[in-house]
């Protein structure tokens, strides 16, 4: 019986250099391929939103407003969230436009 390792089955090892190949293809992928306005405009959405419905309860809102103090946020950060968010482009999420490099 083959021994199998704590995660599960024991991997084939001849294939391993393939299936590492093909994780560094997909990142390589995500790093170059461009962003289109539809995933921007998506990831926006999705974005805000999690911050709202994150503040459904009264323990919800408390750890956002800890949150607040500990990082020393303005008083209005989480009003002012969704318009930075908005204001997000593609060559910022990118990486091209010259400040996260």
């Amino acid at each position: 019986m083959a021994a199998r390792s704590p995660a599960g089955p024991t991997p084939d090892i001849d294939k391993t250099g393939a299936a590492i190949a093909a994780i560094c293809k997909v990142f390589n992928d995500m790093i170059t391929a461009e962003v289109t306005p539809r995933e921007l405009a998506e990831s926006k959405t999705r974005t805000a939103g999690n911050m709202v419905m994150g503040m459904q309860t009264i323990g919800q809102q408390a750890t956002y407003r800890v949150d607040a103090i500990l990082n020393n946020y303005p008083i209005d950060y989480y009003d002012q969230y969704p318009a930075h968010i908005n204001a997000v482009t593609a060559a910022q999420v990118q990486g091209r436009d010259g400040k996260n490099t």
